[in-house]
């Protein structure tokens, strides 16, 4: 039996699976370094990222049962040539203490990553009480205040600021205030519009709604957005209509996305890529080799499918701002799924907006709270505590509808919105 076929090569791969694991456990290990101490890596961070992307090329080619290329042996000699380098490197460093580094790598190791949880984790804290100080140190929001964060979206791109993103964080807490009809009135007069867009939006959102079937839903959702009123414009309350029912149907697509298993979204994002861009594929066929075209396809396909998860994953920590906060999550433009990337949030967002959300800021409880609100209720300093969002969603409803009422003169919009915040976005079929 050649070896290649037998239970010797079954063992070796079975080896060299185990070793490629603990691998990607010190890369981990690496990464979480990095991140809690602050320091740089230099180039070396950018060839782990193009080795990785090689091994992920390679592994999904063999899963897929086929074999690598030429180009990918090319490639894996040069990588190996410059590992075999960075090893020469450590080895003339660390000659003379291997002993004493084998005696204390498992000490050491779990010694530096305790340092780097605590690291991160005090980072969190950190972050968590300067916000706690912004919601702490203000009343609740008004008209003007709400006025003011949409122009700042309009007249600055988002920013990467973090003082940007707490603000934004701190006012799911505040909440808004009610305003009177002479107060929006006074601040509105002048620039309220009227669209029929918006009409013809809402029953196109009512129809996708009776659709049958979850994923019916998501493919007419993702086709009609790529023609939705664009949530960029000039004037405040334009911008603000555009942004609200864009959220919302931005928050539908995530609940309906996280009612699918991995098998139906890989098979649904490889026909949707084989359907949106089939022209690009007929062109790239048609100028390319068999293998080039291999090639192509494999990474054309991933971008695709990467590109696809990175929106989606905006839309859920919309939708899970939503889920906690209500209707405020609709008055707020930086947390309009469009307004999420790299270049516009902070690069621990997620790690602290999950602090966040699993380590509320708290205010002390009234007597009302207290019957209202009995399975949340937090013991601390003697007293009772609740998440200080606690009590706002009338009020948070209320600037919404009457908002949303004024500037479009459309009660029918303001229903589907209504429908919307009463609704139960997490029931299956």
């Amino acid at each position: 039996m050649s070896p290649t076929n037998g239970p010797f090569m079954d063992e070796r791969v079975k080896t060299l699976n185990r070793l490629a694991c603990k691998v990607l456990l010190h890369t981990k290990e690496m990464v979480d370094y990095v991140e809690g101490s602050d320091v740089a890596e230099g180039h070396n961070l950018e060839f782990l990222e193009s080795v990785t992307k090689a091994t992920s090329m390679a592994l999904s080619k063999l899963s897929k049962g086929r074999e690598c290329d030429g180009e990918d042996d090319g490639l894996w000699g040069v990588i190996r040539e410059r590992v075999i380098e960075m090893a020469r490197e450590g080895e003339s460093v660390q000659s003379g203490n291997q002993g004493k580094r084998a005696s204390e790598e498992n000490g050491g190791k779990s010694k530096k990553k305790r340092k780097n949880d605590k690291g991160k984790a005090d980072k969190l804290t950190a972050r968590w009480e300067s916000i706690g100080r912004l919601v702490y140190g203000e009343a609740k929001h008004t008209l003007s205040d709400l006025l003011a964060v949409v122009n700042n979206t309009i007249v600055a791109s988002y920013g990467t600021h973090r003082e940007e993103e707490d603000a934004a964080i701190a006012r799911l807490s505040r909440g808004y205030s009610r305003f009177s009809l002479e107060e929006i009135t006074r601040k509105l007069q002048t620039s309220t519009q009227r669209s029929a867009d918006w009409r013809q939006q809402i029953e196109w959102d009512k129809d996708v709604d009776g659709a049958a079937g979850t994923g019916n839903r998501i493919e007419k959702r993702e086709k009609r957005s790529q023609y939705l009123i664009r949530v960029n414009n000039a004037l405040a309350p334009t911008h603000m209509i555009n942004t609200i029912l864009d959220t919302m149907v931005q928050i539908k697509l995530a609940a309906d996305w996280a009612k699918k298993d991995a098998s139906w979204i890989k098979q649904y994002n490889n026909r949707m890529f084989e359907l949106r861009c089939a022209e690009e594929v007929k062109s790239a066929k048609g100028l390319l080799g068999e293998g080039q075209f291999r090639k192509w396809m494999a990474a054309a396909r991933r971008k695709y499918v990467e590109r696809v998860s990175k929106e989606n994953s905006a839309r859920v920590w919309t939708m899970k701002l939503y889920l906690e906060y209500g209707s405020i999550v609709l008055l707020d433009p930086l947390w309009n799924p469009t307004a999420f990337g790299r270049g516009n949030r902070t690069h621990d967002f997620g790690s602290y907006m999950n602090h966040h959300l699993q380590t509320p800021i708290l205010k002390r409880a009234t007597v009302d709270d207290i019957s209202r609100y009995p399975g949340k209720l937090v013991d601390k300093e003697g007293s009772k505590w609740i998440p200080f969002h606690y009590g706002n969603n009338k009020d948070n409803d209320y600037v919404l509808l009457e908002l949303v009422r004024f500037m479009t003169g459309d009660d029918m919009i303001v229903m589907h919105i209504e429908k919307f915040l009463a609704g139960d976005l997490m029931t299956t079929e």
